[in-house]
């Protein structure tokens, strides 16, 4: 009999969730106007010397647009410090069929991961955190662990700390979706202080962007600043990051797209639902503009921001106690990966990345140190494959312009 409650229980809760699913989903379907049309009216060249690539790539956007079912999709490239070139296409809010600017705002997810972890570095570097220590030495009313975590862990996703869980919030289901304001970053960790760890630190590897949250308590112990006032001091303020900051819910923000989820169709999409980004900012929640986010790319590659050494163990894949690569061969911050050459051999460009998913909007950010090559795009839909939408349409305008860097073709 027991067992028939629950069964029923389940099948009611499963029949509930569609319910809902289906009248949202019903409810705001709206067509993406101008798909596979140029619809771009802020063209930025910086950097004549680029003009024939630009204009490969640039028509390659509209198709990007078809692909991701966007109604805004929005770019920018760097080369050896420099911005060469900005293009926004579509629509920043199909309500009001606003178009798109250089300089409009999007959430860029878990790109917000490798701003927070440049900061991270900084304070090392003045000998404010020691990544190898135990992160009570920063926050000391974290709630015990079976084990010690340290900030290195971290930020390469090997400490245990968990991501985020089913929750009933549709049409995501999860975490990511909560609509619930915190007002300071030690509010924010009740969500999961008291959780057991996935496992002993750095025997495995989970993505887990509370294990950011974490790290802005430990920065704001090590620096005794608010976390978002040491990205805007160390970081958005010395870069003329202008038009980047954290993603507030509660306060109008200007010149910021409206988000849409396209997982239902390729040719309309829904309004993003609401939700509330005060429990991540570190990790999934601030807002930038292609633009701005070259601009911290050229800084890091430049050496700007961060020492040589710094700047290595960043972007050098972590091994697991088992002296194996973590699966996704994530640094500090960073994901590492590589071009290959054409003709079978084993020579590759790196290219370290990040790709971030927030509730209507995804972004990538690639550097290629290699060449000196900074490239960052932003679009205000999401659909089932997240960021990872945007990577292939990057990488094949990458190698536009890494053919005229190079003069070599890629594949």
């Amino acid at each position: 009999m027991k067992i028939l409650k629950i069964t029923a229980t389940l099948i009611a809760t499963g029949l509930l969730v569609a319910g809902v699913s289906i009248l949202w989903i019903g409810s705001g379907l709206t067509p993406v106007p101008d798909l596979g049309k140029t619809t771009v009216i802020d063209r930025e060249v910086y950097n004549p010397t680029y003009s024939a690539s630009i204009e490969k790539a640039s028509a390659q956007l509209v198709d990007a647009r078809v692909h991701l079912v966007a109604p805004a999709l929005s770019l920018a490239v760097g080369v050896d410090g420099e911005l060469v070139w900005a293009e926004p296409h579509g629509f920043a809010n199909l309500s009001t069929m606003d178009p798109v600017k250089i300089t409009t705002r999007f959430p860029i997810g878990s790109v917000s991961k490798s701003i927070t972890a440049a900061a991270v570095s900084q304070l090392v570097e003045t000998g404010a955190i020691d990544l190898d220590a135990d992160i009570h030495t920063y926050v000391p009313g974290y709630p015990p662990q079976e084990y010690e975590i340290t900030t290195r862990q971290l930020l390469s996703h090997q400490a245990g700390i968990r991501h985020y869980n089913l929750a009933f919030i549709p049409p995501v289901f999860s975490e990511m979706g909560l609509n619930r304001q915190f007002n300071t970053v030690k509010e924010s960790l009740v969500i999961f202080e008291n959780d057991d760890l996935l496992f002993e630190p750095d025997t495995d590897f989970s993505y887990s962007s509370f294990g950011y949250t974490l790290i802005s308590a430990v920065i704001e112990g090590a620096s005794n600043k608010e976390f978002l006032l040491v990205l805007e001091d160390q970081i958005f303020s010395q870069l003329n990051m202008n038009r980047s900051q954290a993603n507030y819910s509660d306060r109008k923000v200007s010149d910021k797209v409206s988000g849409c989820i396209s997982r239902f169709s390729d040719k309309q999409v829904l309004p993003e639902p609401v939700t509330n980004s005060s429990n991540k900012w570190a990790g999934g929640g601030l807002l930038s503009t292609p633009s701005d986010l070259v601009k911290f790319g050229n800084a890091l590659l430049a050496g700007q921001l961060l020492q040589a050494e710094t700047l290595k163990m960043m972007f050098t894949p972590r091994k697991t106690s088992n002296g194996e690569l973590n699966p996704q061969h994530y640094g500090l911050g960073w994901r590492i990966g590589g071009m290959y050459y054409p003709g079978g051999t084993e020579e590759i460009i790196t290219m370290i990345n990040h790709g971030g998913t927030a509730m209507g909007a995804i972004s990538v950010l690639v550097l290629m140190p290699d060449s000196g090559l900074v490239f960052a795009m932003s679009a205000n839909s999401a659909g089932d494959a997240g960021s990872s939408a945007l990577l292939p349409e990057a990488a094949s305008m990458i190698r536009i312009f890494l053919d005229q860097l190079s003069g070599d073709h890629l594949i």
